[in-house]
C-alpha cells in the first residue's frame, strides 16, 4: 500500500546493513532483487511498487543482455533482451536509451510532467508517480541500469532519493560480482565442453591413425606373405639344386639366383620392419650386452663387403665404456650394422670407414664454482657416442634433413646415391630404431670429402651384483641381426682390415658356402617317421617334400587344405605335420586344434605340429604356439632352415618352441 508520511530513516545505517546482506547473503540476483525491494518497504518504510534491472552482455557473448522486473503483487520477470535494442530508433526517448548512449546521468519522470516519452505509458497507465533511473557503468563503460518506481501520492522524498543513489553503488558491484560469477560460470562450462570436444577429437584422430598404421602393417603383411610364397619356391629350389652336379658357369648362376632371393627378402624385410616399427608393433628386449662385442660382431658381419670393395674397417673403442650396458643388443648391432653397410657401399676402393665408440659426459648446469672440473659432476649424465664415417661423395646438405625419411635416397644428382639402395628404407629403420633406445641420431657431411653419422645412446651400466649369477655365467655373446633379421653368432677377435687377396678370398668364401649346402646330412630324419605336409599351393607341397626326402624323409604324405590334413590324420597317424596357416575349406590353426585334441586309443600319439608360413608377424607366431604348434618357419624356407627345424624338436619327450626363422 502507499503511505502519505515521509518516514525518517538512518541512511548511513541503511546502507550499511544493505551491503552486508547484499555481499553476504544473496546467491543470485533474483534473489537480490527480492531481497533489497523488500528491505526497502520493510524495514525502511519506502513505499516502491517496481524496480527495473537491466544488464548488458558481457564480452565474448558470455552473458547476453537481460532485465529483471519487480513489481508489487507480481512475479519477478527474468528474459534476455535483443542486443541492439538501445539502437533502436523506436526507444530513442526511452529512459534507459538516453542513459544507454549517455545522453543523461539520471531519468527523473513524475505524473505532473507534460511530457512522457512514448515507450513509458506504462507509468500513467498503472497510476505511477515517481520514477527514477541510474545508469551502471564500469570502468567507464555502461553496463546497465536500475530504475525505481512508486505509487506514493507524493512520490520519492529527497531522503529516498538520496538512499536509493547511495545503495546504487552497492547494487552495481554485487551486479558486477553476479555477472562475473555468470561469465566464470559460462566461461568454464564452455572450456570445459570445448576440452571434452577437443579430447573426443583427438581420440578419434588418434583411433584413425592407429587403424590407418595398423591397416599400413596389414597391408605390407599381406604383401609380405604373397611375395614370400613363389619366394619359398625359388629359394627352396635353389638349394635342391646346389646338391646337383654343376659345373662352374652354372654353380656362379645357381649362387646369384641365391644371392637374388636374398636381397628380395631383405626389401620384403625392411619394408615389414618400417610398418612395425611405425605402428609401434615392435617390443624391446632390455638386458645386459656387451657394446665392444657388439662392435667386433658387426664390424666382421661388414667384412666380406669390404674386402669385396678393397674398404679398410678401422675402429675406435673407448676403453672406459662399460663391459656391460643394459639396452637392446640385437637392435643396436642392426642399428650399426645399417649404418656401416652404408659407410663401406659410399666408400672408394682402396679407402677406410671409421667407427668408433665412445663414452660422451653431458653436463648438467651448475653454479657451485667449487666444482672440481678434472670429474663430472655427480648429476652429469653419460652417454655413449657411436660414429661411422666414410670418406664418399658425401651427402648435399639440402637433403641431410630428409634422408631418415622413408622412402628418401637423396636428389638425382647426388653422386652418393646414384647406385641406389633397394626402397630407401634403411636409415629410416635406423633411425625408428635409435629412437626405440631413447637415443638421437645425426648426420654432417661435406659433399665430395666425407660424411659421418652420429648415434648417442643412453648409457646404463649393469651394476656388478647383477654379474654374480648364482646360476652359472652372463652370456655377453651378441646377435647380430642385419635387415633379413637372420641371426649371425660370432665372437672372433680377428684383426680387422682387407688383406693382399681380397679377391680369392671372397671367392674362397663362395665356394665353402656351396660345399656346406652340398654337404648336408641325408639322414636327418629318423627312419619310419610318418609325415604330413599341408598346403593349398601345389607348388610349395612339392618344394617341401622334395626338401624332406633330401635329408632323409620315406613316408611323407600331402593335404590341399586343414580339413583334409584332419580327415587324413584321423585315418593315418602321423608323428610330425608341416602346416600351413592360411587355406581355404579350413586354416591352419583349426586345423591343429582339431587334430590336437582328437582322442586316441591305444598307443596312438598325438602328431607334432610345425607351422610352415609366409607371415612373419609374431602375432601369427603366437596364434599358432596358442592353436598347439611346436614350431614356426616363415617362408622362404631352405634346407638349412628346415634342418634346424628338425633340430629343435625334441621328437621323443615333448615338443619346445621354435624361434621365428
Amino acid at each position: 500500500g502507499s503511505q502519505n508520511e515521509v518516514v525518517e530513516f538512518d541512511i548511513e545505517k541503511s546502507i550499511q546493513d544493505v551491503q552486508k546482506w547484499l555481499f553476504l547473503e544473496t546467491e543470485n540476483i533474483r534473489d537480490m532483487i527480492s531481497q533489497y525491494c523488500q528491505y526497502v518497504r520493510e524495514s525502511i518504510g519506502i513505499q516502491l511498487d517496481r524496480l527495473f534491472l537491466g544488464r548488458m552482455s558481457a564480452p565474448g557473448d558470455l552473458a547476453r543482455p537481460c532485465i529483471w522486473k519487480w513489481e508489487v503483487g507480481t512475479e519477478l520477470d527474468e528474459h534476455e533482451i535483443p542486443p541492439n535494442i538501445f539502437d533502436d530508433p523506436d526507444f530513442a526517448d526511452e529512459a534507459f536509451t538516453r542513459l544507454f548512449h549517455g545522453q543523461v546521468t539520471s531519468v527523473r519522470m513524475r505524473q505532473a510532467d507534460s511530457f512522457i516519452p512514448k515507450h513509458s505509458g506504462w507509468f500513467r497507465k498503472k497510476n505511477y508517480t515517481d520514477f527514477l533511473a541510474l545508469p551502471m557503468q564500469h570502468r567507464g563503460q555502461f553496463i546497465g541500469a536500475v530504475s525505481w518506481a512508486t505509487k506514493n501520492p507524493d512520490g520519492f522524498s529527497d531522503d529516498h532519493i538520496a538512499f536509493f543513489q547511495k545503495s546504487f553503488a552497492a547494487f552495481a558491484t554485487v551486479v558486477r560480482v553476479h555477472v562475473n560469477d555468470h561469465v566464470y560460470t559460462k566461461f568454464t562450462d564452455r572450456l570445459a565442453v570445448e576440452v571434452a570436444e577437443r579430447t573426443r577429437d583427438l581420440a578419434e584422430a588418434n583411433k584413425r591413425i592407429v587403424q590407418q598404421s595398423t591397416a599400413q602393417l596389414h597391408h605390407f603383411a599381406n604383401m609380405s606373405h604373397e611375395i614370400r610364397t613363389p619366394l619359398n619356391c625359388i629359394i627352396g629350389l635353389s638349394s635342391l639344386l646346389v646338391d646337383s652336379e654343376l659345373d662352374e658357369s652354372q654353380q656362379e648362376s645357381l649362387s646369384m639366383i641365391i644371392r637374388s632371393g636374398d636381397v628380395l627378402v631383405n626389401v620384403v624385410n625392411d619394408v615389414l620392419d618400417y610398418s612395425r616399427l611405425e605402428s609401434g608393433n615392435i617390443e624391446l628386449i632390455l638386458e645386459p650386452t656387451n657394446l665392444l662385442g657388439a662392435v667386433e660382431i658387426v664390424i666382421q658381419s661388414v667384412m666380406s663387403r669390404a674386402n669385396k670393395r678393397q674398404v679398410n674397417i678401422e675402429k675406435n673403442v673407448d676403453p672406459a665404456i662399460p663391459g656391460l650396458v643394459n639396452t637392446d643388443g640385437n637392435r643396436l648391432q642392426q642399428i650399426l650394422y645399417n649404418l656401416l653397410c652404408n659407410a663401406v657401399k659410399f666408400s672408394p676402393e682402396n679407402q677406410s670407414v671409421e667407427i668408433s665408440a665412445l663414452l660422451v659426459t653431458e653436463e648438467a648446469k651448475s653454479t657451485n664454482s667449487n666444482v672440481d672440473n678434472k670429474s663430472p659432476p655427480p648429476s652429469a649424465t653419460r652417454k655413449i657416442r657411436f660414429s661411422i664415417k666414410d670418406y664418399g661423395p658425401g651427402i648435399e646438405e639440402s637433403e641431410l634433413e630428409s634422408i631418415f625419411q622413408p622412402f628418401k635416397q637423396g636428389g638425382d644428382g647426388s653422386a652418393r646415391f646414384r647406385e641406389g639402395s633397394s626402397l630407401g628404407l634403411g636409415l629410416a629403420i635406423t633411425s625408428n630404431l635409435v629412437k626405440s633406445l631413447d637415443g638421437t641420431i645425426s648426420a654432417t657431411s661435406e659433399v665430395g670429402q666425407w660424411a659421418e653419422f652420429v648415434v648417442i645412446l643412453p648409457c646404463n651400466p649393469v651394476p656388478i651384483k647383477s654379474l654374480l649369477n648364482p646360476q652359472g655365467p652372463v652370456d655377453t655373446t651378441p646377435l647380430v641381426k642385419n635387415s633379413t633379421y637372420r641371426t649371425v653368432r660370432d665372437s672372433s677377435p680377428s684383426s680387422v682390415g682387407s688383406g693382399p687377396t681380397m679377391q680369392e678370398e671372397q671367392e674362397q668364401k663362395r665356394k665353402d658356402r656351396l660345399l656346406r649346402m652340398k654337404s648336408q646330412p641325408s639322414n636327418v630324419i629318423r627312419e619310419g617317421t610318418r609325415i604330413l605336409v599341408t598346403d593349398d599351393i601345389q607348388v610349395n607341397r612339392k618344394v617341401l617334400v622334395r626338401m624332406l626326402t633330401r635329408i632323409g624323409a620315406k613316408n611323407v604324405d600331402m593335404a590341399e587344405n586343414g580339413l583334409e590334413a584332419c580327415e587324413m590324420e584321423a585315418k593315418s597317424g602321423y608323428d610330425l605335420i608341416f602346416m600351413d596357416i592360411e587355406m581355404p575349406v579350413m586354416d591352419g590353426l583349426e586345423a591343429t586344434r582339431r587334430i590336437l585334441k582328437r582322442e586316441r586309443t591305444g598307443n596312438e600319439v598325438r602328431p607334432k605340429v610345425v607351422f610352415v608360413t609366409a607371415h612373419a608377424l609374431a602375432t601369427f607366431h603366437a596364434k599358432a604356439v596358442e592353436a598347439g604348434g611346436c614350431g614356426f618357419l616363415t617362408k622362404p624356407i631352405n634346407l638349412n632352415k628346415l634342418i634346424s627345424a628338425f633340430s629343435s624338436i625334441d621328437m621323443h619327450n615333448g615338443c619346445r618352441q621354435l624361434p621365428i626363422s
